[in-house]
């Protein structure tokens, strides 16, 4: 072998050594900036779950942060910000349930309290015999059209005013205005109704109103 030889052989060596090299550096390059790339997805996420956590135990927004993802980064690293992240998301889990329960409490809380002789009124509501029932409500430009089964015809005739019984409250009243063909028809007494509009459903119960 001369020395001409020897040489391009030489440099055949080197050249491939060079692109195996150059071909491992660009894979570890792909694979520095997909870890990167999954580090900054998840720092930021987790800047941002760290947020809502301090606003719900503070009620603050806090300032926007930036993130500053390290220039080396490895699958270990990669590994501990994953972490962390699931970790705050069961931190905020958990405020999200509290602030519920808390909620809920303080809903509880601001229930008004009935009075003795309030409850004694509403079982007597509660308890009170049934005269008839909604089955029927129709609107015909602003007359109200209700039409309602007698439970106990004996008691229920023309003018014969009945409160509207839900659960234990009176709802509103209304009084029979016909009773033709079998057919037994109330009018909605207006100012009758707390809530201020008129309210009448299919199926309201409907009570002789027990005396306060």
């Amino acid at each position: 072998m001369n020395i001409t030889q020897f040489l391009l052989g030489s440099t055949a060596v080197m050249l491939l050594v060079a692109i195996v090299l150059s071909y491992g550096e660009m894979k570890s390059g792909e694979k520095q900036h997909g870890l990167q790339q999954s580090a900054s997805e998840l720092m930021q996420d987790n800047v941002r779950l760290q947020a809502e956590i301090d606003r719900l135990r503070s009620g603050l927004v806090a300032p926007k942060q930036e993130i500053e993802v390290p220039n080396a980064m490895t699958d270990s690293k990669l590994a501990e910000i994953e972490q962390q992240n699931e970790l705050l998301r069961q931190q905020l889990a958990a405020e999200e349930e509290m602030r519920k329960k808390n909620e809920a409490m303080a809903l509880a809380n601001m229930q008004p309290v009935r009075t003795a002789k309030e409850e004694r009124r509403a079982r007597h509501i509660s308890i009170a015999t049934l005269m008839a029932e909604v089955i029927e409500t129709a609107q015909q430009g602003e007359i109200s059209i209700i039409l309602i089964d007698v439970k106990m015809p004996t008691q229920v005739q023309v003018n014969t005013e009945l409160a509207i019984r839900r659960g234990d409250e009176i709802t509103g009243r209304l009084v029979v205005s016909n009773i033709s063909e079998g057919n037994v028809f109330a009018d909605a007494i207006q100012g009758s109704f707390p809530a201020g509009a008129i309210d009448v459903q299919v199926g309201d119960e409907l009570i002789l109103e027990p005396r306060p």
